[in-house]
């Protein structure tokens, strides 16, 4: 996600009702609205990615997402049918640029063909890649896809280049648009999602050249962007203004850090004592 606030209860307050933390911090003042420029557009599962300014193709069928498969084409870096084999447990992330942690899952898929793009170095001869989500058993994520086990998907992937986007280091790669970017195979050989199809033989025949040409590495410039209109528009503090971009600063000289199990269990544990989660039994 990569966009905290120093309004640590009001963050975990709405994540523990699974919330996105881009609304949180909204209210604030200073973080870009949900659906604005530079806030989220419902990208990748996570609540705070910039959708970006795409348009759909004039001959594509526009999907109650908003994106076309011609949309995903130009801004995914990577585009893979793959076989859903599982996920593994949920994690915690501590954020570069300091703030709340966010659970995340990886889910894995083993490749059948590449559409677009090059795998990641890691999966090039394993052929399994790993596609992250924010959420967990008790962090939910409304725009996080849903797999099943054996089935084929069409995956719009991109990857982060730096620590934005609670993004820690490694080959793992993003749903573009959320659960928007996986689509279902419905049929042999052809691949479906809100009202939209697209058969293989078509996605082999788009042009290359046109591939990823929207894609992005790093979440920050749109977002501190908007953060500089908004606090020159008077929504924001000056102060809130330069802790965003000296948190963005930190983002792009580092990586974000997967917490241990011990400072998970003692996280749930704080949230737990505070009544902001129920306690679960093994």
């Amino acid at each position: 996600m990569g966009r905290h606030g120093s309004h640590g209860f009001l963050a975990r307050g709405a994540a523990a009702l699974g919330l996105s933390m881009v609304v949180a911090l909204a209210l604030a003042g200073c973080q870009p609205p949900v659906g604005g420029p530079g806030a989220a557009g419902g990208d990748e599962g996570s609540s705070a990615r910039p959708s970006g300014p795409w348009a759909a193709g004039a001959d594509a069928p526009t999907p109650a997402t908003g994106r076309s498969f011609d949309d995903h084409w130009r801004q995914a870096s990577l585009m893979v049918v793959g076989v859903y084999e599982g996920a593994g447990d949920p994690f915690l992330v501590e954020p570069a640029g300091g703030g709340d942690p966010l659970f995340f899952t990886d889910s894995f898929f083993r490749v059948r063909e590449v559409l677009s793009g090059a795998l990641p170095a890691s999966a090039q001869d394993s052929r399994r890649l790993a596609v992250r989500q924010e959420g967990g058993p008790r962090h939910l994520n409304g725009n996080a896809a849903g797999f099943k086990a054996g089935e084929a998907y069409l995956l719009s992937l991109r990857f982060i280049a730096d620590g934005s986007s609670y993004n820690t280091e490694g080959d793992h790669a993003y749903l573009v648009g959320g659960k928007g970017g996986a689509w279902p195979e419905v049929a042999p050989g052809v691949f479906g999602r809100d009202g939209e199809r697209i058969a293989i033989q078509q996605a082999r025949a788009y042009d290359k050249v046109t591939a990823g040409s929207l894609s992005e590495v790093s979440d920050q410039e749109g977002y501190l962007a908007e953060v500089e209109r908004r606090w020159r528009e008077g929504a924001c503090s000056e102060e809130a203004y330069l802790e965003a971009k000296a948190r963005a600063e930190a983002e792009r000289q580092g990586y974000a850090r997967i917490m241990t199990a011990e400072e998970q269990r003692a996280y749930e544990e704080s949230w737990e004592a505070q009544g902001l989660w129920m306690a679960t039994t093994a």
